[in-house]
């Protein structure tokens, strides 16, 4: 009877963890629209910066100035190379709890003339872990005139 009594326990105790939340099961969201592939500025580096802070890389400039920025840098920390005269970098921090799908998308409205950068931050299960990531994406170079705007929507549980 014990042995049962403990065995439930444990199956419980599974079931009920972090780490077994079925709604975030099955295969990674695929990026929409525009992007090209998800991306990081660099190597062994801790990006530092609130979450739903939009970025915007269209030059060397712009690289160099959000690399000593927001970036803790140590001895280890490396910068990738990036094409920028053929690509754009967009990152917009999110923080999800527990375990978490992202549906990252990036639009083009023509008529308004900006790009919209939106993040679906699906969240299952009910733990105190937290998780943060940039979202650096690799887009094509962003039309001359256009403006971005970002956008997280937090879908409901």
């Amino acid at each position: 009877m014990k042995f049962y009594l403990l065995l439930i326990f444990v199956v419980v105790t599974v079931l009920s963890s972090c780490e077994k939340a079925p709604k975030c099961w099955g295969d990674r969201i695929v990026n929409e629209g525009e992007i090209v592939a998800d991306t990081n500025l660099c190597l062994n580096c801790t990006f530092l910066a609130n979450e739903n802070t939009g970025f915007v890389i269209n030059s060397s400039i712009d690289l160099q100035r959000i690399h000593r920025g927001y970036y803790r840098l140590g001895d280890a920390c490396q910068l990738n190379s990036f094409n920028l005269n053929e690509y754009s970098l967009l990152a917009l921090p999110t923080v999800a709890t527990c375990k978490h799908k992202l549906k990252k998308s990036v639009t083009i409205d023509d008529g308004s003339k900006y790009y919209l950068y939106t993040i679906e931050i699906e969240e299952c299960g009910d733990c105190n872990e937290t998780s943060y990531q940039a979202n650096w994406v690799l887009i094509p170079k962003i039309k001359s005139g256009y403006s971005v705007k970002f956008k997280t929507l937090r879908l409901p549980k």
